[in-house]
């Protein structure tokens, strides 16, 4: 049996990256998984790259709108909600003289405010021992000191090695683990 079998999941963002290769892995564990991104033509490659257990939705988590009509047709088709992946996020790294009020407002809307209501909004969908799962990248540990060019550039790992600490918190082996701040990054925090 695979560990999600049954099971329904949500994962915003991006429908590439780290959110495509999570939707990968949970429909592969037997999962029914909505993608939900706001470009409409990654989210239907997503959908035709998953194939069957993929149910592509475009949206905008930061739209009032958009989450309430993706949580009602999972309401509809699938009865509950038993995963949340809120993987979608905007980084743009500016200098502090650079940031205009347009930046700040989309990466708030985004990050925050977007992230906040995923969440919210799915919470009548989900039974005891559901998973939310948050992700956000790795300067939520130590800052953004070097946080330059060089560093926007620099990959530290490929989204299929994050992906597996997702599936954990996304199964039921993460079952005495009520809440936890999961650094997936090599190492890098360590140093």
């Amino acid at each position: 049996m695979r560990k999600l079998d049954g099971r329904t999941a949500v994962v915003t963002g991006r429908s590439s990256g780290i959110g495509l290769a999570s939707a990968k892995l949970f429909a592969q564990e037997g999962a029914h998984v909505y993608v939900f991104g706001s470009n409409a033509i990654e989210v239907a490659a997503a959908q035709e790259q998953i194939g069957t257990g993929c149910t592509g939705v475009h949206g905008d988590i930061t739209s009032a709108a958009d989450p309430d009509a993706l949580y009602a047709r999972i309401d509809r088709e699938r009865g509950q909600l038993d995963v949340v992946l809120a993987n979608a996020a905007v980084i743009r790294v500016r200098a502090s003289p650079e940031v205009t009020a347009d930046h700040y407002d989309r990466e708030f809307d985004v990050n925050v405010r977007g992230t906040f209501f995923t969440v919210q909004k799915a919470l009548p969908l989900l039974p005891d021992g559901a998973s939310v799962i948050l992700t956000s990248p790795i300067a939520n540990f130590g800052g953004t000191a070097g946080a330059g060019r060089d560093s926007a550039r620099t990959l530290y790992g490929q989204p299929e090695e994050t992906v597996r600490a997702a599936f954990f918190l996304a199964c039921e082996d993460n079952s005495f683990i009520p809440g936890i701040d999961l650094c997936v990054d090599g190492g890098k925090c360590q140093i």
